[in-house]
């Protein structure tokens, strides 16, 4: 599919279909459990984390939990950054949840330790555009984890490895 201006490919998810899918998602607590692992694995306390279309926000929100991170979410959804922040608010932390395009992010420049994408890079209409913003917004030494179930989404990861990238290999998209 090729770039368009909403930022993500097909059906938005605004609306009904958010409240839809933050109800269904929210039914596997596990499933973000094993992210917020993934998470610890791979960044350590104290460090500010950027998640990138985090829809209802259930990962930034157990990530704020363990008390070890600063914490910020940008969907470009209205819808969901409603339903993250309140979420959020129910859950008694502070996530910093924003709208804004995964492409086109209104962060400075180095701005993150970590930044996470889980089950929606295979939606941007330019994931290319993401990736360069990813690798912007992260500190020197900064690093990145994208989890993604489709191999299509592959196809922009230099590499073709949907697991983590350091700044370095962010830094080999083409610009």
């Amino acid at each position: 599919m090729t770039k368009t201006d909403k930022g993500y490919k097909g059906v938005g998810m605004k609306g009904p279909i958010a409240r839809w899918y933050a109800t269904s998602t929210g039914r596997s607590p596990d499933r973000f459990a094993e992210q917020v692992v993934q998470v610890r694995e791979r960044t350590g306390p104290g460090s500010e984390i950027l998640e990138v279309a985090p829809g209802p926000g259930y990962l930034s929100i157990a990530l704020a939990r363990t008390g070890d991170y600063t914490v910020t979410g940008l969907d470009i959804s209205e819808t969901f950054v409603e339903i993250a922040r309140t979420k959020a608010a129910e859950a008694g932390v502070e996530v910093d949840f924003l709208v804004g395009n995964a492409s086109a992010m209104p962060f400075e420049d180095e701005s993150f330790d970590f930044v996470v994408c889980c089950a929606a890079f295979k939606n941007f209409s330019d994931p290319v555009g993401a990736l360069q913003e990813m690798h912007r917004v992260l500190r020197p030494g900064g690093r990145a984890l994208i989890n993604d179930l489709r191999r299509p989404s592959l196809a922009a990861v230099p590499g073709g490895r949907p697991a983590e990238m350091t700044a370095a290999e962010l830094s080999r998209t083409e610009r």
